[in-house]
């Protein structure tokens, strides 16, 4: 006896199917600048902060431009997570990373903050000139979405290491994976 082939494959193809969900999701990316104070007199002295990167201090996702982008609103956004943090210097060329221990990222809104990022011995792995870049690890389970619901969210840095020999300047670049609910 033949079985028909069309209406098996028809069956395990809905199946299969019902059990696959296709999800919509973008990629957000934020550049965000900040300079230590460094000075030749206090080199090597205790690095008492990271100061703010300007950019991260308030931003806003309904408005922003990846947002209208892919006519994304806040209520649509099923997860928002960072999945990848880069730290460069930027200035001076000669400086590398040999005077920062450890560094961290932290995302908050109103009262409430996660650690999104972070990476300890960064003065022994070696990031030397020109320019060198570090990948902070990333924390997968960072769920952000419940900080879309404040104004703004923020993202701050904290460290610890040593007075650079001179200013240096860090350029922050944050990608964020947004996915949205279906309908």
């Amino acid at each position: 006896m033949r079985t028909p082939l069309a209406p098996i494959l028809l069956a395990a193809g809905l199946a299969g199917a019902a059990g696959c969900t296709t999800l919509n999701a973008f990629e957000v990316t934020l550049d965000g600048e900040t300079t230590i104070h460094g000075d030749q007199a206090t080199a090597g002295s205790v690095l008492t902060r990271i100061p703010a990167i300007g950019s991260f201090a308030s931003i806003d996702f309904a408005s922003s431009e990846a947002f209208k982008q892919n006519q994304t609103t806040i209520e649509s956004v099923r997860s928002l997570r960072v999945v990848q943090l880069e730290i460069q210097i930027v200035h001076p060329d000669g400086q590398g990373f040999d005077f920062l221990d450890e560094l961290h990222f932290f995302a908050g809104a109103g009262s409430e903050e996660k650690e999104v990022a972070g990476k300890s011995g960064i003065a022994q792995l070696g990031l030397v000139p020109p320019n060198p870049k570090l990948w902070l690890e990333v924390d997968p389970s960072a769920e952000l979405r419940p900080l879309l619901d404040a104004p703004s969210i923020s993202l701050t840095a904290r460290g610890s290491g040593r007075v650079p020999p001179q200013d240096t300047t860090l350029l922050a670049t944050v990608t964020l994976r947004v996915e949205l609910q279906l309908f």
